[in-house]
């Protein structure tokens, strides 16, 4: 199964389109949208909804959150978890 996560920002509530439409064309099957005030909670929900084998797809690193010590973290897992 292919999962796409978009996050974004309240000033970017409305520019969403561009990652929706990268998730797409990879052929993801379900996807996460996160926003500021959850502060992370949907990439979480996002993580315990993958399981072995199955594909993670974002649009853009940085959508992953700040800082880099959290995003190589959350990679490490998805690693360890045989997810790509």
């Amino acid at each position: 199964m292919k999962v796409g996560y978009i996050r974004h920002t309240g000033a970017e509530h409305k520019k969403t389109d561009t990652q929706l439409a990268v998730l797409q064309l990879a052929g993801c099957d379900t996807f996460f949208v996160d926003d500021a005030q959850s502060k992370g909670a949907k990439l979480r929900n996002t993580l315990n909804a993958l399981s072995s084998g199955d594909t993670f797809v974002v649009a853009k690193f940085d959508r992953l959150g700040k800082p880099i010590k959290g995003v190589v973290a959350f990679l490490n897992e998805l690693a360890t978890r045989s997810i790509t």
